[in-house]
């Protein structure tokens, strides 16, 4: 699938949005951003500045420590706004027509979880081991 590589992309951008769309008309002094949670590179030979770049100019970007380093030895590289700059039509047309998106949304939040409670337990279990030590 051609649209394939741009599905992150596509849907961090659809979000970004619909928050946009949705805070506009609240009498709210705050801005509501977003957080784009672990956007490091997936696929091999794809820049490490693809998700950075792709959602640079808006709310809060997490990414990965070894995105971080990649991105900032990356000497001379500027970011322009270009999360309201959307996929072209026939990419989001084939997004639309082959993602499953019910079952994307079952993965990534299982993944997503994994990623977060993994950590929290070996945190949690290296505090049990140093009170047990003690």
């Amino acid at each position: 699938m051609r649209a394939e590589r741009e599905v992150a992309i596509s849907n961090a951008q659809r979000l970004w949005k619909l928050n946009q769309d949705f805070w506009s008309d609240k009498p709210i002094d705050l801005d509501q951003d977003i957080v784009f949670a672990s956007m490091g590179t997936k696929l091999a030979g794809d820049p490490p500045d693809r998700y950075v770049s792709a959602l640079a100019g808006s709310d809060i970007q997490t990414n990965p420590p070894e995105t971080n380093e990649a991105v900032a030895a990356m000497e001379g590289k500027t970011f322009t706004r270009a999360v309201d700059k959307f996929l072209s039509d026939d990419i989001l047309a084939e997004i639309q027509e082959k993602v499953d998106f019910a079952r994307m949304e079952t993965f990534l939040m299982e993944e997503g979880l994994a990623k977060f409670a993994q950590p929290q337990q070996l945190l949690l279990k290296s505090i049990a081991d140093k009170r047990a030590a003690h």
